[in-house]
């Protein structure tokens, strides 16, 4: 699910009127092994297999897959995620508060130097051209089904060599690249993907994740800020924002 209707106060011409409204859903996701909590984030209950897999890949360096995941839809609203196949391993890195910002560098152990991303690959080689970003650009806006419906999710895609793109949305920008990744990984794993489309803005987070991947470009639609122009520079990692629809 990616929404929820809603009753809302609508201003219109100077009144309120009493109207249904779509809101992007938004729960607590809870990570967990048998033993220890892993993690906890706020995200949208959709993909939620694929979310686990791309941030415990991105975030934890834990490679796990699909079919080690029990989902759970407690009568809370939360979903409980049990990863099985990791008891005993060690070290297991836990942020058993709830994940505000999914970048991982607030409460990371070793945050003097951000720059230098940990676990990074060795970017792709495969150029990518400004016509390829545009057509991944059109494809990203005509499947984003949530945010068609509230106005309020994310998108992110990771461009493959031929047609077949991989989008997620989620509620949190984060989220939706780590949905991404955790696709891709399901469906492509030995390859690395050409390039991450996003929807919004790039922060060190999400550079620092498409790192971890090995992308080799960064495309978006909003601004980047100074840690991710600095780090993916760092990376040697190509980032072009303010991206506009020709």
């Amino acid at each position: 699910m990616l929404h929820d209707d809603r009753s809302i106060h609508r201003f219109t011409d100077s009144s309120f009127a009493i109207e249904a409204d779509r809101l992007a859903l938004e729960v607590l996701v809870e990570l967990k092994t048998t033993e220890r909590i892993l993690t906890r984030l706020l995200a949208t209950p959709h993909d939620i297999e694929h979310l686990t897999v791309g941030h415990l890949f991105l975030e934890h360096d834990l490679d796990i897959t699909p079919e080690q995941l029990v989902l759970k839809h407690l009568d809370n609203g939360t979903v409980s995620v049990l990863v099985n196949g990791l008891e005993g391993t060690t070290p297991l890195y836990e942020r058993p508060s709830v994940v505000t910002s999914s970048c991982g560098a607030c409460d990371h152990p070793h945050l003097h130097n951000r720059l230098e991303v940990d676990r990074a690959g060795p970017p792709s080689s495969d150029t990518v051209s400004m016509e390829q970003l545009t057509k991944g650009f059109q494809v990203m806006r005509s499947r984003q089904p949530g945010f068609e419906a509230t106005g309020g999710m994310h998108a992110a895609l990771l461009l493959d060599q031929g047609e077949n793109h991989i989008i997620c949305e989620d509620i949190g920008r984060h989220n939706a690249v780590d949905k991404a990744w955790g696709s891709w990984r399901s469906e492509h794993r030995d390859r690395r993907p050409r390039a991450l489309l996003l929807s919004g803005r790039v922060g060190w987070d999400v550079v620092a994740k498409a790192a971890r991947m090995g992308v080799h470009t960064i495309a978006s639609v909003g601004a980047a800020s100074t840690m991710a122009a600095d780090t993916a520079r760092s990376h040697n990692i190509t980032l072009v924002s303010f991206w506009k629809p020709h």
